[in-house]
């Protein structure tokens, strides 16, 4: 008999209104502040946050940064890289005085092979890093097209909810078709938000 399975991965069941109970969410404190105050305080458990950007802003050092605080706080994470070996990240890490204690790394590009790992370990958190990456081979299309972007957020969604915080990066140049997909599966995530550089100018004037 075919058992059918709700958007959190398990069977959905009905509530009756009157008996839902209100609830004030623990929020998990990343300890970056910019970062914890545009979540609300911090992240809520079974959260889906992306972040965007363009290549080399410095989406990929920040959520080297939360994993290590969240770690360090007694979280397990999983970070799962599909552009740097686990040598390159800690390479990286061990310039940003990261610990590491708590903390999986996994150089892994495809979808399957990283939800094995995940029932493996059973992380709190989960970042991927990044999302145009990863490829499902249920979808025959090359990775890093929107279709597979959409497969991997949709699958990303439902991995280890409701307590499992997930963290994403997604590049988000212009010149791509990719930052579109954040408006297309917009309903999966918990938070969206987009790295950009400021760049001042002084100009010195001189009057008489």
């Amino acid at each position: 008999m075919e058992r059918t399975i709700g958007i959190s991965g398990e069977a959905a069941k009905a509530e009756l209104y009157g008996e839902i109970r209100e609830q004030d969410e623990p929020r998990i404190v990343t300890a970056n502040v910019e970062f914890d105050r545009v979540l609300g305080g911090g992240l809520v458990p079974g959260s889906v946050v992306l972040l965007g950007g363009e290549p080399g802003i410095g989406k990929s050092t920040l959520l080297l940064q939360i994993s290590e605080t969240l770690a360090a706080r007694g979280l397990s994470v999983l970070y799962v890289s599909g552009e740097e070996s686990p040598r390159q990240i800690k390479l990286r890490g061990d310039r940003l005085g990261v610990s590491g204690k708590g903390l999986y790394l996994l150089a892994e590009t495809c979808l399957e092979k990283i939800q094995q790992e995940i029932e493996r370990i059973r992380p709190g958190c989960i970042v991927l890093d990044s999302v145009q990456t990863v490829y499902s081979s249920r979808v025959e299309s090359a990775p890093g097209t929107v279709s597979q972007v959409k497969e991997v957020a949709r699958s990303f969604y439902i991995m280890r909810k409701p307590m499992t915080c997930r963290l994403c990066s997604l590049d988000t140049s212009p010149k791509r078709e990719l930052w579109r997909v954040p408006r297309r599966w917009s309903t999966l995530l918990t938070s969206f938000f987009i790295l950009k550089v400021i760049v001042i100018r002084a100009t010195s004037w001189c009057g008489r």
